[in-house]
């Protein structure tokens, strides 16, 4: 993998890294890194070149608004920026994988947190997982939520938690499995998980599945086509939806 990093210094990405390693117990591991000040546009052959140096296969970027710069709500910024990034190539000639980083938008009438910028940015992606950190009241410590909010090639996957303990005094973080949210109400579980847990309870009609999940208008439309698209987990009998057992799907 290859760092590039838009919004620090190479002594913050190198001290957090070396703080991540320690808190692991394990040895010091060299990240690739290279700094970056102009539009992926404009360094696209100084970061093909790092590529090539590094025999990087996958590349980080930190982050999509310094990266494309511009207005981010226009399409000319989002095409000027993922134009160049489909065109960078491993050694071998083949596409690079790619991990970009997002900052939500602040829209505070937008109904569905996203991406800040043009929708484009968002369409383009093949997978998002939207980042929440959850204070705590130990010191150092937070609660780092996973929502995965699209998909286009797997099933959505269950959120994920991780707790970060941050010791800078010892140069220390680490992080460890945590309780994800387990809440059917919750309007961050993807629905198809939602009516998961509550079809373990037993089977329900539409008209039931929609009462007990408490689902808007718009959810309540797109029940039934979710529910015949996901077929390896769902199964109607004689008007009732329930979960399929080992024995449905074999």
């Amino acid at each position: 993998w290859l760092y590039l990093d838009w919004e620090t210094s190479f002594e913050d990405f190198e001290w957090r890294w070396r703080c991540i390693l320690e808190g692991a117990g394990h040895d010091p591991v060299v990240f690739p890194y290279r700094h970056c000040e102009k539009t992926l546009a404009s360094e696209f052959e100084g970061i093909s070149q790092a590529i090539e140096e590094t025999g990087a296969e996958g590349i980080i970027v930190d982050s999509v608004g310094m990266a494309a710069g511009g207005d981010l709500n226009g399409t000319e910024s989002a095409f000027g920026f993922l134009g160049p990034l489909r065109s960078l190539k491993d050694r071998s000639g083949q596409p690079m994988t790619v991990l970009l980083v997002a900052h939500p938008s602040k829209d505070p009438t937008a109904k569905k947190r996203s991406m800040h910028g043009s929708a484009f940015f968002t369409n383009e992606a093949r997978n998002i997982w939207e980042l929440q950190a959850k204070p705590s009241p130990t010191p150092g410590q937070k609660q780092l939520l996973l929502y995965h909010n699209k998909w286009n090639t797997t099933f959505y996957h269950q959120p994920r938690a991780v707790l970060m303990d941050w010791n800078e005094t010892q140069g220390l973080v680490r992080f460890s499995p945590s309780d994800a949210p387990d809440d059917p109400e919750d309007s961050k579980v993807p629905l198809w998980l939602r009516v998961k847990r509550v079809l373990s309870r037993g089977p329900l009609s539409l008209d039931q599945l929609r009462e007990e999940l408490g689902l808007s208008d718009k959810e309540a439309r797109s029940l039934p086509p979710m529910l015949s698209r996901y077929k390896q987990v769902f199964l109607n009998l004689n008007g009732s939806w329930s979960l399929r057992s080992k024995e449905d799907v074999s």
